[in-house]
C-alpha cells in the first residue's frame, strides 16, 4: 500500500475533486497502518498522535494499491513534472523504497524522483540515485537544537547536519532541500541563521508554516502571523540568491528579522511560491484559499496581489503588476 495526496489521485483520475491549482508533482507517502513510529508533535502521522492518519498537514492521503498508482502514473505521466516519494519511519522502509522506485522504472515511468527521508547511510542514498532519484529532502523542520527536542524529532541536531552533508556530497550542490517549519517556537534569529547555515552547506530551504492538526499535541497553537512568514520568504529567496545575511539585513535590536530595502527587492512574485523540488507547488497543503502562505502559481498570486500587498505593507513592501 501507498498513501497519495487527493490532489495526486484526482489529477491521475482515481477521484474527482474540484481544484483551484492540480499539483505539478505526484505525491506520494509511504504507508504504515499504525502510523510513523517517529513522535514528531505536530504531525498526524505520528503513532502517537490521535489524528487521521487519512492526513498529512491538512491534506487527506487515501491508502492506495501500490500498482494502481504505478499504473495510472504510467497512464498520465505526463500529467506530471515529477514524482515526490516520502518515508515514514518503520521496519524497512529503506528496502521498501528501493522496491518502489524499482517498479516505477519496471513500469517505463521516467520521471525524475524526489525523495523525502529520514536519515539514512549512504549507501542507501547512492541505491536510490542509481534508480534515478535526482533530489533528497531532509526533515530538519525545527530551527534549533533546541526546538527539535521540543517537537520530538527523532534524530538528534548534529546527526541530520551529517545528513545534509552527506547527501549535497552524493547529489551536489542544491540538489537538497531542507525542510523547515516557520512558527514552530523558535526566535526569528534562530530561523534565520538556521536558513543560512544551509545554504552555507550548498544545499536549498523548503519552508513551511507550522499548520496546527487535529489530534497532535501541538493542534492548540495558532499558525504563524503571515507577514512575519513573509519576511522569511523573502530571506531564503535572497540567500538562494547568493546574498548573505548581514548584506540584506539590519540589526533593531528587537529579536525580529528585518530585509533592508535594495536593488535585490525590484521584483518579489516568486519569493511568495512554494519552496522546494523543481516543479513543487504543493497546493493548499499549509492553507486554506482564503489565507494563502505559500502560492502554487503565479497566476493564483495575481488574483490575489491585494490581499499579498496590504500583507507586505506592514513590513515595508510591495508588489506591482
Amino acid at each position: 500500500m501507498l498513501r497519495v495526496s487527493i490532489g495526486t489521485l484526482s489529477v491521475l483520475g482515481l477521484t474527482k475533486l474540484r481544484m483551484l491549482e492540480p499539483p505539478k508533482t505526484a505525491y506520494i507517502l509511504q504507508y504504515s497502518r499504525c502510523g510513523c513510529e517517529a513522535a514528531c508533535a505536530f504531525c498526524p502521522q505520528s503513532k502517537f498522535s490521535s489524528s487521521d492518519k487519512n492526513l498529512l498537514s491538512r491534506i487527506p492521503w487515501p491508502p492506495m494499491e501500490v500498482s494502481e498508482v504505478v499504473d495510472k502514473l504510467a497512464e498520465r505521466e505526463s500529467s506530471f513534472c515529477r514524482i515526490c516519494l516520502q518515508n515514514v519511519l518503520k521496519p524497512k522502509f529503506e528496502k521498501e523504497i528501493i522496491g518502489i522506485l524499482v517498479k516505477f522504472r519496471q513500469t517505463g515511468i521516467a520521471l525524475p524522483v524526489s525523495i523525502c527521508t529520514t536519515p539514512v547511510s549512504a549507501d542507501v542514498l547512492r541505491s536510490f540515485k542509481m534508480l534515478g532519484m535526482d533530489y533528497v529532502g531532509v526533515g530538519l523542520d525545527a530551527a534549533s537544537p533546541r526546538i527539535l527536542r521540543t517537537v520530538r524529532k527523532p534524530y538528534s541536531w548534529n546527526a541530520y547536519w551529517n545528513f545534509i552533508e552527506k547527501s549535497v556530497n552524493i547529489f551536489g550542490y542544491r540538489k537538497v532541500n531542507v525542510h523547515l517549519i516557520f512558527g514552530l517556537g523558535e526566535s526569528e534569529e534562530e530561523f534565520a541563521k538556521t536558513m543560512q547555515n544551509i545554504y552555507n552547506k550548498g544545499a536549498e530551504v523548503a519552508l513551511f508554516p507550522f499548520t496546527p492538526i487535529s489530534g497532535t499535541s501541538m493542534e492548540e497553537k495558532s499558525m504563524p502571523r503571515i507577514e512575519r512568514y513573509r519576511v522569511m520568504q523573502i530571506l531564503r529567496f535572497l540567500l538562494s540568491k547568493g546574498y548573505d545575511m548581514k548584506e540584506v539585513c539590519e540589526d533593531r535590536g528587537d529579536g525580529k528579522v528585518h530585509v533592508r530595502s535594495g536593488e535585490w527587492m525590484r521584483d518579489l512574485k516568486k519569493v511568495f511560491l512554494t519552496s522546494g523540488c523543481p516543479g513543487c507547488n504543493r497546493p493548499f497543503y499549509n492553507e486554506r484559499p482564503s489565507l494563502i502562505y505559500n502560492y502554487p502559481s503565479v497566476t493564483l498570486l495575481l488574483k490575489n496581489l491585494e490581499m499579498l500587498n496590504n500583507q507586505l505593507k506592514s513590513v515595508g513592501f510591495s508588489l506591482e503588476e
